[in-house]
């Protein structure tokens, strides 16, 4: 089986299948594959395959995943909307694939909105990240620092959540917790030029 020692074959294996079967069973695990080996082009094009009537809400919200991976936004409002059609508008998942529609949008406060919807259904540190960046751009330091702050208390070993704060602790001066925090994003990720060179300065 390719699936495990070579992603990449067993994504040509799907194609090939799908070639001489495009029954929905067939489209929906090329979809899987392309999205597993991260070629999500090729994962919203096996989706838009499958007919919306015969789509289930699990297949639409994978396929809304797919399509926020691949930023074809369009599409992730096609499936955002099949997804209330079936009456799966529910879910940490969901309410981040609305969040970020909302905030590609320019719509920070329906953004907002959903991620505390998102946070209420299951606490994230995706989540918990995007509000304080939206806080932050919205002049409430306070709050988008404590949400930044509780993003990287759930996931400690994420670089990128303690790589957030820090960096927006020194773009507000306050240097010293910046630097703690940066350090802790530099020990996940000790390669990263950005945070070496931020470091220093």
């Amino acid at each position: 089986c390719y699936q495990t020692s070579s992603p990449g074959m067993a994504l040509y294996a799907w194609q090939q299948a799908v070639a001489r079967d495009n029954s929905d069973m067939m489209l929906r695990g090329l979809a899987y594959q392309a999205y597993a080996v991260e070629d999500y082009a090729a994962a919203v094009a096996a989706w838009q395959r499958l007919p919306a009537e015969r789509l289930t809400a699990e297949d639409a919200l994978a396929a809304a995943n797919s399509a926020l991976a691949a930023q074809n936004w369009s599409q992730l409002a096609v499936w955002l909307n099949d997804l209330r059609r079936l009456h799966a508008a529910q879910g940490e998942n969901y309410f981040w694939l609305e969040a970020q529609w909302q905030n590609h949008q320019g719509n920070s406060a329906a953004a907002l909105r959903a991620l505390d919807q998102a946070i209420a259904a299951q606490p994230s540190s995706r989540a918990w990240a995007l509000k304080g960046q939206l806080l932050l751009a919205q002049g409430q330091q306070p709050a988008g620092f404590a949400a930044l702050r509780q993003a990287a208390t759930l996931a400690p070993q994420d670089a990128s959540a303690h790589a957030a704060l820090g960096f927006a602790l020194f773009n507000a001066g306050q240097f010293a917790p910046a630097r703690q925090e940066l350090t802790l994003a530099n020990r996940a990720t000790p390669d990263d030029e950005n945070l070496v060179r931020q470091l220093v300065y």
